[in-house]
């Protein structure tokens, strides 16, 4: 009896060892699966980060490509409002369905100007080969003293102009505009010129009521033409270096010179743009036109300060290049170019 119950332990030690043989196996098999995929999620988990990283950083530099790639805007039809930038000086090119005009024309004296922009080449990029209009504001040579080369360069309409001053290049041009026997105007308080659908609105002529305690400079610069160019609902005033003595004229006149865009005066001397006129002519935008380096300290820390504090949006030709303000008689837009 005892030996038959000793055979019958053995079998059932042996299925005991099996089974537990079993289950470790079993136990080892998943550790080995739940090891490997925790392992291959974070791998995957790393890869997927490093791909969104890439991407993120990439992205700046397609966009920035984009930007420079991405065309300027051209008006087919509208208003063209080009603050060229010529250095130390004026010269504000006007398109209009076709139709073209030059306020001023700049220093024809690089040193003077501090600057080698040429106006003839831009005016060329731009495709002007005729003006309908050239308007001289005032007698100085940084507003007036490349008038001549435009005159040899280009057929020009008619030529709007009252200098006041006797000075060389002054004489120069009169000399050139009687030989060649073009038709000169000498524009007047309420005359207004069309240029296709806008219209030039001339504020002021000669204001020689001003001249009597000033200097010869001064004189000079209060003379300058005020122009105020409307199309649609939009308008843009200039009026080339008038100062406070001019502004308070403009101030006490019975006229609307409100405007969109104020071409700051006098390349944004102190004495000019005071803060009774911003308040008047309410601009949304201002625009000043001065060189990098000159001897004026143009534009001034006090006509900055004054923009700044009725909020206006102001563009730099000294800073910003070349300044187009496009309009569609409702809305303006700009760009600037190099």
């Amino acid at each position: 009896m005892r030996r038959r119950r000793r055979k019958r332990k053995e079998p059932m030690l042996l299925a005991v060892l099996c089974g537990l043989g079993c289950i470790c196996i079993v136990l080892l098999l998943a550790i080995g699966f739940l090891f490997f995929k925790s392992h291959s999620i974070k791998d995957g988990a790393e890869k997927e980060d490093t791909v969104v990283t890439e991407e993120q950083s990439e992205e700046p530099k397609e966009a920035e490509a984009e930007t420079d790639k991405e065309p300027l805007p051209e008006a087919e039809t509208g208003l063209e409002i080009h603050f060229i930038d010529i250095g130390q000086g004026d010269a504000t090119l006007i398109k209009c369905d076709g139709y073209t005009m030059l306020l001023d024309t700049g220093s024809a004296d690089p040193e003077a100007r501090r600057s080698d922009r040429d106006l003839l080449e831009y005016l060329q990029e731009n495709g002007v080969e005729r003006l309908d209009i050239l308007l001289l504001s005032h007698g100085h040579e940084d507003h007036m003293g490349r008038a001549c080369d435009i005159l040899e360069a280009m057929e020009v309409g008619r030529v709007l102009c009252d200098f006041g001053n006797e000075e060389g290049y002054v004489q120069r041009l009169e000399q050139m505009l009687i030989d060649t026997e073009q038709e000169v105007v000498v524009p007047m308080q309420g005359d207004v010129y069309p240029l296709g659908d806008a219209s030039v609105h001339i504020l002021t002529g000669r204001l020689t009521e001003l001249g009597e305690s000033e200097t010869e400079i001064e004189r000079v610069n209060n003379q300058s033409i005020g122009v105020k160019v409307v199309y649609g609902e939009t308008s843009f005033l200039f009026y080339g270096d008038g100062d406070a003595g001019y502004e308070q004229y403009l101030l006490e006149l019975n006229r609307d010179i409100s405007a969109d865009v104020l071409k700051v005066p006098h390349h944004g001397a102190a004495v000019s743009c005071c803060e009774q006129i911003l308040e008047r002519v309410q601009p949304e935008y201002a625009v000043i036109s001065s060189a990098k380096q000159e001897d004026f300290g143009f534009p001034s820390a006090e006509v900055l300060l004054r923009l700044t504090a009725q909020q206006i949006t102001t563009f730099y030709t000294n800073k910003q290049g070349n300044i187009i303000a496009i309009s569609d008689g409702e809305s303006i837009s700009w760009t600037t170019r190099r």
